[in-house]
């Protein structure tokens, strides 16, 4: 994952994430009582400075906005096959941490969230989000409805171990008549879009696909394309010989 670093490597787990939204919602001070900022320097940071739509301000690392009158900050994050949401609400003392081991999961994070928000202040469910997670649940259904098994006699030059420069080396071997690409940590199951696209099928990567063709050389090759805004480069993984 160090390649990724400057996009978001903080590691963290729900509870430790809990604690820094105590520590925001005690302007300044930790559960434990010891004052790690000044309330003044943190308040700064909840200070709408840009509006990036019409009613929601980008601050000092928050997303500021409300709900019901209701003054909220936010932030969402997200790396190669994962997901995260902090939420808080200062002046009703509620903090929200959302984390998935799904990549370009932020739709379920806010739903989520949304929908605790609503239990917290008994009010109805608001129908945006279940909307949106069914239009993305139809249009996976109409991906998973074109995918066929793949073509071994059309695959087996591709089989192998795979380098690329920064994320390492991976290797694709068929498991019987299912195509595996071991990624350290994170094996998947790649499953036929068409004859040269492969879609990754098991979290936390799913969703990615991959292309296979060949060089200059005829030199197997494929180039992995997380279609996320978080990891927007593709990264080209050359047949190891």
């Amino acid at each position: 994952m160090e390649p990724f670093a400057p996009a978001g490597a903080a590691w963290s787990n729900a509870r430790d994430a809990a604690q820094y939204l105590i520590t925001q919602l005690n302007k300044g001070v930790a559960s434990n009582g010891a004052r790690v900022v000044s309330a003044k320097n943190l308040i700064e940071t909840w200070r709408p400075q840009v509006e990036i739509q019409p009613g929601i301000h980008y601050a000092l690392g928050w997303i500021v906005t409300d709900y019901k009158g209701q003054r909220i900050l936010t932030h969402s994050g997200g790396t190669s096959g994962f997901t995260s949401e902090l939420t808080f609400m200062p002046d009703a003392g509620l903090g929200i941490v959302v984390l998935t081991n799904a990549e370009s999961a932020s739709l379920f994070a806010a739903s989520v969230r949304s929908h605790i928000i609503e239990l917290v202040f008994g009010q109805p469910a608001e129908p945006k989000y279940s909307l949106r997670l069914e239009e993305s649940r139809k249009r996976f259904d109409e991906t998973k409805a074109s995918l066929r098994p793949f073509d071994l006699r059309t695959l087996a030059p591709y089989l192998g171990s795979y380098q690329n420069p920064s994320l390492g080396e991976v290797n694709l071997k068929d498991t019987g008549g299912r195509l595996i690409l071991e990624i350290p940590g994170f094996p998947t199951e790649l499953r036929t879009v068409d004859n040269e696209t492969y879609l990754f099928w098991d979290p936390p990567l799913v969703g990615a696909f991959v292309r296979f063709s060949k060089d200059g050389d005829g030199r197997p090759r494929f180039i992995l394309n997380a279609e996320s805004l978080d990891i927007p480069e593709k990264y080209t993984f050359t047949h190891s010989k």
